[in-house]
Parts: structure tokens; sequence; C-alpha cells
């Protein structure tokens, strides 16, 4: 997914750094693996793009990506988070905390690190834009608890940025993707799987992401399900409720 979406904003004029843990997540980071292969597409079609390779659910890596951006391009106008992997199912009685941190680390601490690096000069430009790639799991998920508790994360994190970047031109908004990723690979054998990886493409994702990052595009603090050629708005509501002045113990 990270590979499409790279590719339709080269098309579209960015150039863009392709971050990615490399081929081993917890290794040296030295081999550029599938973000030198991203790099290489986007150049091969005469676009602009530079690899980079750390495991960013480390703050150091994090806050590399968005050193890195500045460091080869002079500005950074867009952030992307789509890291991210999955430690597989189990019951919440065999979940352990260690888990649960491994997967705040990519996704929380890695968007939270990423966001607040680029703030700043996001800030000085009075433009930013960035979207962060959260899951349908915020819906519930029982196999995997810790996977949901991350990815419902995102819901105040992206509400709280956009509150804080509207005075400066920042938009912050969230997808929940559903696409044939390397992480999909993990799907037990069935006929779903064999459907959900034939059909689902990730380029059906990325012209959403497209627009949540145009110039033109006003949209803030909002999280968007999409998959298959559906785009869906989530809403966070409250209804009217039970009213008593006097309600006491």
């Amino acid at each position: 997914m990270g590979r499409a979406h790279a590719l339709a904003l080269a098309e579209r004029g960015a150039s863009v750094v392709v971050a990615d843990a490399g081929v081993d997540l917890f290794g040296s980071g030295s081999d550029p693996g599938p973000a030198g292969e991203v790099v290489d597409a986007v150049r091969a079609a005469g676009g602009e793009a530079v690899a980079y390779v750390a495991d960013l659910s480390t703050e150091a890596g994090a806050r590399g990506a968005v050193r890195a951006a500045v460091a080869a391009f002079g500005r950074l106008d867009v952030v992307v988070h789509n890291a991210g992997f999955t430690l597989g199912g189990r019951p919440f009685e065999d979940e352990s905390v260690d888990r649960l941190d491994r997967l705040l680390a990519v996704n929380t601490r890695a968007a939270y690190a990423l966001v607040q690096e680029a703030w700043p000069h996001m800030q000085r430009q009075q433009h930013g834009r960035v979207v962060l790639a959260s899951s349908t799991a915020v819906y519930g998920m029982a196999t995997s608890v810790p996977y949901a508790t991350a990815k419902a994360s995102y819901v105040g994190l992206v509400r709280s940025l956009a509150a804080a970047g509207r005075p400066d031109g920042i938009t912050v908004n969230a997808v929940a993707p559903s696409a044939a990723t390397r992480m999909s690979e993990n799907l037990a054998p069935s006929p779903f799987r064999d459907w959900f990886l034939r059909t689902m493409r990730p380029e059906q994702v990325s012209p959403v992401v497209v627009a949540l990052v145009h110039d033109d595009c006003p949209v803030s603090g909002e999280l968007f399900v999409v998959g298959g050629g559906r785009v869906a708005r989530t809403v966070l509501g409250e209804t009217a409720g039970y009213v008593n002045p006097d309600l006491a113990p």
C-alpha cells in the first residue's frame, strides 16, 4: 500500500521519501529492501524519490524519516504514515503487555514522533498535510485486542492534531484501508483470503490519500474507511442522552 501511495504522489509531482524497515525489521537496516524497490519504480516512471531505511517504531527512526526528507528536498509538505504490522490474533487472556507495546510503538508512537518532527516545518510554511493509516479494527476486534487498541488511538490523535493544526493551515486525517498488502499474506488460507488478495487492490486506497493531501482539500479531523472502490466517513457520535439535574447516587 505504501508503494501505491508513493507512486501515486510521485506521478503528480511530489518528491517522495520512501521509508521502510528493510528486509530485517530488527536487523542492521543496511538493505533498502522494499523501500529501494519502490524508489526504483518511482524513478523509472520519471519521478524523484529516495529511500530511508529504519525502524519507525523507535523515536530516532521516526524522526529521522522527516529529517531525511528535509535534507533531500529542502522542505516537507506531506506525511503519510502507513507503516505497521500484525502479530496475529490471540485470545485476550493469552495476550501480553509486550505485544501491546510493540503495536503502539509502530502505530501511535511512530505517528506521534513523525508528525511532531514535521510540525515546525509545516507551521513555518503555514501549510501541511498528514494522513495516518488506521483500521476498521477501531470498531472492536476480539481476536486482536492490542492491534485494535493501537489503531483506535488514531481517533483521538487525529482529532486533536486537526484542532491544533487548524490555525497554521495543517490538516490531519486517517484512513482505515482494506487492501492486499504484505501484512494480508498472514491471513489463514481460505476462499475469503483468495478473494481478498485478488480483489482488494492497494491502488484503490491511494486516490483517497492523494485527495486528502491535496493543497485544496479542506477536510481535517476525519476517518475514512476505504477499500475495493468504496469510501465511507466514520462518524463519532453522541446521543441526546438522559437529562436529570438531580441525578445522584
